[in-house]
């Protein structure tokens, strides 16, 4: 995304917690990419927020599932609308 702009930030400190990451942001100590739930749901005085309209911007998910023999069929047919859902919006599939 950085060359994408031409940039290349000096990074001091990656934080794999958002909400720590705002709150460092929030309180004078560099800037930080977050979700938009966050800044809808911590509001902020401080802070200026923008959208980043790139390619290069995305977040993983992960599904976690117990070591048993069996899964339920919701969990299954969630799993299904899941690997779906990213392949026809996001052409990349779930792994």
């Amino acid at each position: 995304m950085f060359e994408e702009a031409g940039f290349a930030p000096k990074v001091k400190m990656a934080l794999s917690q958002l909400v720590t990451a705002y709150r460092f942001a929030d309180n004078g100590l560099g800037a930080a990419f977050i979700s938009d739930r966050i800044v809808f749901s911590i509001p902020s005085n401080r802070l200026l927020f923008f959208s980043i309209a790139s390619l290069q911007v995305n977040r993983l998910f992960y599904t976690l599932l117990p070591q048993r023999n069996y899964t339920a069929h919701a969990v299954k047919a969630f799993i299904d609308y899941l690997l779906e859902w990213f392949g026809k919006n996001d052409n990349r599939r779930l792994q």
